[in-house]
């Protein structure tokens, strides 16, 4: 599944939020329905006999969520959660590796990118390549395909 929004998205479908486009006040209600970059979701429901019309039911795991159409056209969801979708300060923790290159993965291994390795965005280039994350004390710079070849799961919010 590539990026899309949520109204575009078919009852049982499931993915991850990997952006929020929308002013603080859209933040901060999304955040509220603890909706966030790198949560998991499920659309239960889409209402409506072309499915069209009323409101999204998703699931993040804990709870159900009614989300109006408007609000599910500026959250975007995919496959999986990438290290571009991360808001600055934002920590993740490493889950796996995209390539399956063994050399490119041994230097992901060598720069410190061991599973389960936590860290945190700290710096993004104008337009969005290299990015800067912090792990283990250290920061780290990684080129877009490099940060890419990462599995990640979001820890926390910033």
């Amino acid at each position: 599944m590539s990026r899309r929004p949520l109204s575009k998205m078919s009852a049982g479908e499931k993915g991850y939020v990997v952006a929020l486009r929308g002013g603080r006040d859209f933040q901060q209600r999304v955040a509220d329905q603890e909706l966030y970059v790198g949560a998991e979701i499920t659309v239960i429901q889409k209402d409506g006999a072309d499915a069209k019309k009323g409101p999204i039911v998703v699931s993040n795991g804990t709870s159900t969520i009614r989300i109006g159409r408007g609000m599910g056209s500026k959250i975007f969801v995919g496959s999986r959660v990438k290290v571009k979708d991360l808001q600055i300060g934002q920590c993740a923790r490493v889950t796996g590796y995209v390539t399956s290159d063994r050399d490119y993965r041994h230097k992901l291994l060598r720069m410190g990118m061991v599973k389960q390795a936590e860290f945190k965005l700290v710096r993004v280039a104008p337009l969005g390549d290299p990015v800067v994350i912090e792990i283990k004390g250290s920061n780290l710079t990684l080129r877009k395909a490099e940060a890419d070849a990462i599995e990640i799961e979001v820890i926390t919010t910033p």
